[in-house]
């Protein structure tokens, strides 16, 4: 076997032998050779055959006959096979691998950081024992296919290489970093309706009809390779065994995912658009399990004979057209033959402007498409003004094409509100989402309260804005529409009947609304109608139509967070318990999203005064990010940050200071002595040292960052004045009470500075009043 630096020798040294234009070398025949250097027999009879010509075949047998007589040599790249951890923090390309993702058969997944534009990405890294330059060059064909590619239903590609490590040969792709749900999460939603699910499989089709418009075969369509956006759009992921059309492909597929790789793939045969299209109807059969007659046919199509399989642009207009609404079911029934000609010259008179509305709903789709790809690939806020202009830019085309249908604008504008919140943008946010409402009243064909769902969502993003007229404008609005409304929903705790799409979609608007209302009136503190409106919202997210959904994760944290609000402890406890089940039953293989869940019952345990039971959490947390990200992983140093006070709230200050000591130790390494948690886990150590009695050490490390604190927090600050109490009463303890009541001076100087000063000032004075009243310690 040879690298691929020697088959370009080869061709070299065969050059001068060739006449003609037919046997010039140009980018097809180079194309065959590379594709039939590491095959023999049969398979290179084959590829001899596409050169078109005689000449043309002539000169790459003779390439073929060079490649064959070079002597072989070992892979580049290492058959034993490193740590993959190994890999972070090593530089590859312009990216540093920082986290392990996920291992596959073949590449591990890692994320990494560029430098520039900064950003996070992913870097799918092919596994050295699979590492021969044959497959090498496969692997990174896949960086070469997407790259010819691009739609935004598919991840971008940014590079590809190959580096050389002291392992080997390390072949990489770096690619879009995408933030989503897997399609088995988004499926496993027990709201999810029929239409929803079609709609979404038809958009999965429609980005593998423009893989086969620009001749790729996926050929490993699949639920694992998909990927729901923060966008709520499909993104069609690992094109790793892809193939283009018409190329020769000499390694049976055995690769694909079991029970949707079609059978020709599964024997071996050239690649062709019609696997891709029998992977859609398996995926169909998986999305709808009991499908009515038109999407049993459809399946049965599709995943039948290969020449009377629809295409992936049928596959997907049908879809849409199985469960299309019916449009005027009765409207002609009865119409004399006068009323027909009438509405026959009506529809003729309007046709000019169905057709410009037409327009304007495919420019709206096409503006949101486009700005949303570019908008939910924000990772940093490197490039947040080029994305809030580009949102701001299609809001306004949206606002603008007032002829388009009002159900085509109204969800635009809600995905915009998202992706205003993604980038931080509140206000805007808000507004986007209150336009989104607006549009929704006009629409007559608009599910059910999904306006005062809509308005709902605006009024959270206007109390994280902090502008409270809007949000409790928006508050009061929606909860008096739900209320008008409520005899006709009912209590919520029964699902609506199988198949009635109407009721389910009203029931989850009502739900979400509740539960948006409730978190936005938390926000603006008004803790009774905040507490009434999670009581209502209860039994949709228990036994209703959003229980064992994510939807359900999110209600109960919000519900337990609340009830901390009110000093309700045991309710929070219990509440907090019941997110992690629900966590358990719909974050299922999501690791992250239960230590998310398991971290806020561990903050309630430790508030209701049970910090023992609290500390298996964190332990957890501590195991799993080491694992996950490393010891220097933020995620990883805060575990241990957690786990430390814990054991200071427990009593036993010893070990708290072994545990902070490491955090700190840690927090310097990997972010410098200037980050925000950084100086907050010294602190926190200080905090520990006093509780151990060892105040001069406590001091010291007090001293040390006190400066720091100043330099990046400014001065004063309220951080700054609680450190200056801390460190009065360490010196206090130490006799020093001169020092004492000159840093708690200062500390009632910086609180005077403060633009609201009351907490701080009074504590400052409390605190140098009773040093001042209480005798020396002798």
């Amino acid at each position: 076997m040879t690298n691929r630096d020697d088959a370009h020798d080869a061709r070299d040294r065969t050059e001068g032998s060739a006449t003609g234009d037919d046997a010039m070398l140009d980018a097809g025949l180079q194309a065959l050779f590379e594709e039939g250097a590491m095959l023999d027999g049969p398979a290179r009879a084959a590829i001899l055959a596409c050169a078109g010509s005689p000449a043309r075949a002539a000169r790459l047998a003779a390439l073929f006959a060079a490649h064959d007589r070079l002597p072989p040599e070992p892979p580049r790249v290492a058959l034993e096979e490193p740590d993959p951890a190994r890999l972070i923090g090593r530089r590859l390309g312009g990216f540093t691998v920082s986290t392990l993702l996920a291992t596959g058969g073949t590449s591990h997944v890692f994320i990494a950081r560029q430098d520039s534009p900064s950003r996070a990405i992913v870097l799918k890294v092919r596994r050295a024992r699979h590492g021969t330059d044959g497959q090498i060059r496969r692997f990174l064909a896949e960086a070469e296919r997407l790259a010819g590619f691009v739609h935004p239903g598919v991840a971008h590609v940014y590079g590809s290489g190959v580096e050389q490590t002291e392992d080997g040969a390390v072949a990489w792709i770096a690619m879009e970093k995408i933030d989503g749900d897997s399609l088995a999460d988004w499926r496993n939603a027990a709201t999810r309706t029929l239409r929803e699910r079609c709609e979404m499989l038809a958009e999965i089709a429609t980005i593998v009809a423009a893989a086969h418009a620009a001749d790729v075969v996926h050929r490993d369509v699949a639920p694992r390779n998909v990927t729901i956006d923060r966008s709520e759009r499909p993104r069609v992921l690992d094109f790793g065994i892809a193939r283009t059309l018409h190329s020769i492909d000499s390694h049976p597929s055995i690769e694909g995912t079991p029970g949707f790789a079609s059978p020709e793939q599964c024997a071996g045969l050239p690649a062709s658009p019609a696997d891709d299209v029998h992977g859609l109807g398996r995926m169909l059969a998986w999305l709808v399990p009991d499908a009515p007659p038109a999407l049993a046919a459809l399946r049965d199509a599709a995943t039948g004979a290969p020449e009377g399989r629809p295409t992936a642009e049928q596959f997907a207009h049908a879809l849409r057209r199985a469960v299309a609404r019916p449009r005027w079911p009765a409207m002609v029934v009865g119409l004399t033959a006068l009323a027909v000609v009438a509405l026959a010259s009506s529809l003729a008179v309007s046709a000019c402007e169905s057709r410009r509305a037409a327009a304007q709903d495919a420019e709206v789709q096409s503006v949101m498409q486009a700005v949303l790809a570019s908008a939910a690939s924000i990772e940093d806020r490197g490039n947040a003004a080029a994305a809030a202009a580009s949102i701001r830019g299609a809001q306004d085309r949206i606002l603008a094409a007032t002829g388009a249908s009002a159900a085509v604008r109204w969800r635009a504008l809600e995905q915009l509100s998202t992706a205003w919140r993604d980038l931080g943008r509140y206000p805007e946010s808000s507004e986007a989402a209150d336009l989104a409402a607006a549009v929704a009243d006009s629409d007559p064909r608009a599910p059910r309260l999904v306006a005062p769902r809509l308005r709902a969502f605006a009024a959270v993003q206007a109390a994280m804005s902090d502008d409270a007229a809007r949000a409790d404008r928006l508050i009061d609005r929606s909860t008096a529409e739900l209320d008008a409304l409520a005899p006709q929903v009912g209590d919520g705790a029964t699902p609506p009947a199988a198949g009635d799409v109407a009721a389910e979609e009203m029931l989850t608007n009502d739900a979400q609304a509740l539960k948006h209302l409730a978190l936005a009136a938390k926000l603006r503190d008004r803790l009774d109608l905040a507490a009434r409106l999670t009581e209502r919202a209860g039994p949709f997210f228990r036994t209703g139509v959003l229980a064992g959904t994510r939807a359900a994760v999110v209600y109960f944290s919000n519900a337990a967070r609340l009830e901390q609000l009110r000093g309700r402890m045991d309710a929070a406890v219990a509440l907090a318990e019941t997110a992690v089940e629900a966590s358990r039953t719909a974050e299922a293989g999501n690791e992250i999203a239960l230590l998310s869940t398991r971290a806020l019952q561990a903050g309630v345990l430790e508030e209701a005064g049970q910090p023992a039971k609290a500390a298996p959490i964190y332990a957890e947390q501590l195991e799993v990010w080491t694992r996950i990200g490393g010891p220097l992983h933020p995620k990883t140093i805060t575990a241990l940050n957690n786990l430390g006070l814990n054991a200071l709230r427990q009593g036993q200050p010893q070990r708290a200071v072994e545990l902070l000591q490491d955090t700190c130790r840690r927090a310097i390494e990997a972010q410098g002595e200037r980050h925000a948690h950084t100086i907050d886990d010294h602190g926190n150590l200080v905090l520990a040292l006093q509780a151990c009695g060892r105040r001069d050490e406590a001091l010291a490390v007090l001293d040390r960052f006190l400066p720091i604190l100043r330099e990046t927090r400014g001065s004063p600050s309220a951080d700054e004045c609680a450190w200056l109490r801390l460190r009065a009463g360490l010196l206090e303890g130490l006799g020093r009470r001169d020092e004492a009541g000159a840093s708690l001076r200062q500390a009632v100087d910086r609180a005077m500075g403060l633009p609201d000063d009351g907490a701080q000032l009074r504590a400052a004075r409390e605190a140098l009043g009773k040093l001042e009243k209480r005798p020396p310690l002798e």
